[in-house]
């Protein structure tokens, strides 16, 4: 026997005893992993890692996904970017798509007519997400104190911190460029999340069931797939269409009028306080931008918005300085019962907060007017195989209360704690399973909100005396009641409740 078949023999043998080696690890995984999840993990992981790396090395262009998002406004970015700074979801690949260009933002002496109030439980992901810094480095408008009434009674609540600390606002207002802005420079440094901009998607075929993979077919005729698809595509949602789910909808006939404004603060504290009034045609909220300048919200119904919209400016602020400090709708009895229930209060609870006179700011200029249809949108489901939907896709509500968007973003926390669930597990993190639960938490949250607000709406159209009165006698009762005012901040069920309707993009 020659030396080049002595070491062709060796060889062999060297390649037998590592084939019986890797065959023996790997049969150890497999038992460690049905004692411990957490290798599970790790070998989903590693799996992962190993064939995407395998796709990278022969392709110039990635065709399959684990996580795929459609829709690149607040919410769909936000999903992108929870995903791509979490450690655990890091080992995911994630395709974010939108039909418009990232955005920059630049920061200009006058605000942008895009804005909203965003709740402490957002901020707190933003915080996770590693963007708030950045949004707090170019400008936010704290908002401290929140004041609510109406035209027909002096009725008000009056919502402030409890612990009077100036850095735990009650919300703060920022520019929707700013937010997705920051969102941005996150994903672009993270490095398993692909942003495809300009793109439209052609079609979708759906998951029959685990065993399937999604396919979304584009405009550009590229086609991916994913074990997860993530529809932030607003209120219209084409992949809520494609699922096929029942879905409650109706448009409530009004439109709310969007502008920026020029104020006069008789008190400049007030220069942090929003504030919000229900009128005949609807409520209106004033949300602080700066010492001088603010962002209205007004609902009312198509007749009347379209006649706000036709006015000149000048004859604009004078419509909404009547509206603001109109008095002619006062109802004399229930005012009177309400002195009677502040006498009460002095003599029996020994409270001294008796109603006082409501000053707001006048309003000398606007600009920036735009009018937003205003619809409801709940969808029995918000999950299928391998699908689930967030932000407006998953529902739509009235703005009067102002959580349309951070009810978005809870969405995108929640979906983030099911796919990091899932993952901890070594399960698929398309599996019905771990879907489920996202949509029961959410579900749980958000159906109370939307008809609540629905309901609110309704309560306040009618002028019948016997419904003022309750309905005043009620906020008269949370304004003197310390106790109420609490919980109900504890709970953020107010929180945001002058912001304006947020934009589906």
């Amino acid at each position: 026997m020659n030396n080049v078949q002595t070491e062709h023999m060796k060889n062999s043998a060297n390649d037998m005893n590592k084939k019986h080696d890797v065959s023996f690890y790997n049969s150890q995984i497999f038992v460690n992993c049905l004692k411990e999840p957490i290798i599970c993990y790790a070998l989903y992981v590693t799996r992962s890692r190993l064939w995407f790396s395998k796709i990278n090395k022969y392709c110039t262009s990635r065709k399959n996904y684990d996580v795929v998002i459609i829709g690149g406004g607040m919410v769909g970015q936000a999903m992108a970017c929870c995903i791509g700074t979490n450690p655990v979801l890091k080992a995911l690949s994630v395709l974010l798509v939108d039909v418009g260009k990232p955005v920059q933002y630049e920061m200009s002496k006058h605000y942008s007519n895009r804005v909203c109030a965003i709740s402490p439980r957002s901020v707190s992901l933003f915080e996770k997400m590693d963007c708030w810094s950045d949004m707090k480095n170019n400008r936010v408008q704290p908002v401290l104190r929140m004041i609510v009434w109406e035209d027909c009674s002096n009725a008000h609540v009056t919502f402030e911190n409890p612990t009077s600390d100036s850095e735990k606002p009650l919300a703060y207002i920022i520019e929707n460029d700013l937010m997705l802005s920051s969102f941005f420079k996150r994903i672009s440094s993270s490095s398993n999340v692909t942003f495809k901009s300009e793109t439209t998607v052609k079609s979708v075929k759906l998951a029959d069931s685990l065993s399937d993979l999604v396919t979304v077919h584009f405009g550009d005729s590229s086609t991916v797939t994913a074990k997860l698809l993530i529809a932030a595509d607003g209120s219209n949602s084409r992949i809520r269409s494609a699922m096929g789910v029942r879905t409650l909808q109706w448009n409530y006939d009004q439109k709310s009028i969007v502008a920026n404004l020029r104020l006069i603060y008789s008190n400049p504290e007030d220069s942090c306080t929003a504030w919000q009034r229900f009128i005949r045609t609807g409520p209106l909220a004033v949300l602080p931008l700066s010492s001088d300048q603010a962002s209205l919200s007004w609902s009312s119904d198509d007749q009347f918005a379209s006649k706000l919209m036709d006015m000149s400016e000048t004859e604009f602020v004078d419509s909404l300085n009547r509206a603001l400090c109109d008095q002619s709708s006062q109802n004399v009895v229930t005012n009177s019962t309400l002195d009677l229930m502040d006498t009460f209060f002095e003599n029996v609870c020994n409270v001294k907060n008796r109603l006082s006179a409501i000053v707001p700011p006048t309003v000398v200029g606007v600009e920036k007017r735009f009018a937003i249809p205003l619809s409801l949108v709940q969808p029995a489901h918000y999950v299928d195989h391998r699908v689930a939907l967030i932000g407006d896709s998953a529902h739509r509500i009235h703005p009067l209360a102002g959580q349309g968007v951070n009810l978005g973003y809870a969405d995108v926390e929640e979906l983030a704690n099911v796919i990091e669930s899932a993952m901890m597990a070594g399960c698929d993190i398309g599996s019905m399973l771990h879907l489920r639960e996202y949509e029961t938490r959410r579900q749980r949250e958000v159906i109370p909100i939307a008809f609540g607000c629905d309901a609110l709406n309704k309560l306040y159209k009618y002028k019948f005396s016997p419904i003022v009165l309750a309905r005043s006698l009620g906020v008269n009762f949370i304004e003197k009641s310390p106790f109420l005012k609490v919980r109900l901040h504890q709970k953020r069920t107010f929180t945001n409740i002058v912001s304006r309707p947020k934009i589906s993009i």
